[in-house]
């Protein structure tokens, strides 16, 4: 076992190709590697199959979790019934609040890196474990507080957290979380049952749609950073040369991409329009990387079309 853990939530094979396919061979690692798989879209054995058909060491000596049964020992954990089960197994992106919990205190891992899947990983992700101090993050102003019911929701999270942010206070630290870096968080446990059995949360989570809802995992990311920067943690920013992050879809492509940087990740989190954006970026980065991709899984006859899908699934 090595000191740290890379943690990639996974519930896309076509994503999991790409990522395989650009990246980087012959490196030695100072990280293990652990696939938090939604088995409900995706199994334990088509991620293997499609492992071992890419040859890639550290990939090979994986480790799978299924989170559905993650969930169930949260559930059990914090003793959760009702409304607080069932968010705990409905809203799918709390994995990347679970992730470090569980690897650390499991396995004992010094640091953890979540990720989302959606991403190319380009070079050697070592030196993330060991420039950065504590936690790091990629900041983004889309996920400020600003619908109408922003201050009873800011209410609730200061509850949840034991702080007393004002509105402009909070907004001043958002979070894109599809890729945080993590050390051991004494709190993190009390704060995720606070959060999960919180009667606002479950208010927002039963009663919208759309941003209010899908923020909540945002939201606590938010909060407990702001958590840690109160209690003296070093709380950095992931800087352009380690992360690179793609919110939205260019209207005049590049034909060539990475042309003067090339960032260790990428991630393109352009919701829905990832065929779109993987039409146009793929095509872009064949002059660096002498590849055609070729889909073979979700977009298998859905990519390099004269007009690709709106949407994956």
């Amino acid at each position: 076992m090595k000191k740290y853990a890379l943690a990639i939530g996974s519930s896309s094979l076509e994503y999991l190709n790409i990522l395989l396919t650009y990246y980087p061979r012959d490196l030695v690692e100072n990280f293990d590697i652990f696939f938090f798989f939604d088995s409900k879209k995706i199994s334990e054995k088509q991620l293997k199959d499609l492992i071992s058909k890419h040859n890639i060491e550290i990939f090979k000596n994986s480790n799978f979790i299924d989170l559905a049964n993650l969930y169930k020992i949260y559930e059990l954990k914090y003793s959760l019934i009702g409304k607080s089960k069932e968010i705990l197994h409905e809203h799918g992106a709390l994995f990347k609040i679970l992730q470090p919990l569980y690897l650390i205190e499991e396995f004992g891992y010094e640091k953890v890196l979540s990720s989302d899947d959606d991403i190319f990983i380009l070079r050697d992700l070592s030196p993330i474990f060991e420039n950065y101090k504590e936690y790091c993050f990629k900041k983004e102003q889309l996920f400020i507080l600003r619908t109408s019911n922003k201050f009873n929701t800011l209410n609730a999270f200061n509850k949840i957290f034991d702080l007393n942010l004002t509105l402009e206070e909070a907004n001043s630290l958002t979070v894109n979380s599809g890729n945080i870096l993590s050390i051991k968080d004494e709190m993190l446990s009390n704060h995720f049952y606070n959060f999960i059995t919180n009667d606002y949360v479950h208010y927002l989570y039963f009663n919208f749609e759309g941003f209010t809802k899908w923020t909540l995992e945002q939201r606590f990311h938010q909060f407990n950073l702001h958590y840690l920067k109160s209690k003296n943690k070093s709380v950095e920013l992931f800087n352009a040369d380690d992360l690179r992050l793609f919110l939205s879809v260019d209207k005049e492509p590049s034909e060539k991409y990475l042309k003067n940087t090339v960032p260790r990740i990428i991630h393109y989190a352009v919701g829905k329009k990832k065929p779109i954006f993987l039409n146009y970026f793929l095509k872009g980065i064949e002059w660096r990387y002498g590849i055609k991709y070729d889909p073979k899984y979700e977009l298998k006859d859905k990519l390099f079309v004269e007009k690709p899908i709106s949407k994956l699934f």
